[in-house]
């Protein structure tokens, strides 16, 4: 049985922030490490990232980075149960921004 075009089309828009959030957590890896690769640990400006990256490298601070986002989207799954699409949303957002202005820190350095 096919589904009504409208209601995939509102999952495809409920999928979009989520995506964002990993993408945008992924571009700061990305940028990151390729500060890494050139200055050592003062790529990270962050100093609790920059001790998460001297701790357990590169690994380390990607499953840091990749759990942080998760918390993200999972809080905002909670927050869409208990009712509250308006937080969830912006939850989303502020994430991808903070991870957006990750990356773009990583550029200018």
């Amino acid at each position: 049985m096919l589904e009504h075009p409208r209601k995939s089309t509102l999952q495809w828009r409920g999928a979009l922030l989520p995506m964002l959030v990993v993408l945008s957590a992924s571009l700061d890896l990305l940028t990151l490490f390729r500060n890494y690769a050139y200055m050592g640990l003062a790529a990270e400006a962050n100093p609790f990232a920059a001790r998460i990256l001297a701790t357990y490298g590169p690994i380390g601070i990607s499953v840091a980075k990749l759990a942080g986002s998760a918390l993200a989207i999972g809080s905002a799954i909670l927050l869409l149960r208990l009712n509250h699409p308006g937080l969830a949303k912006a939850l989303l957002i502020i994430t991808v921004v903070l991870n957006g202005l990750g990356a773009l820190s990583n550029l200018w350095v």
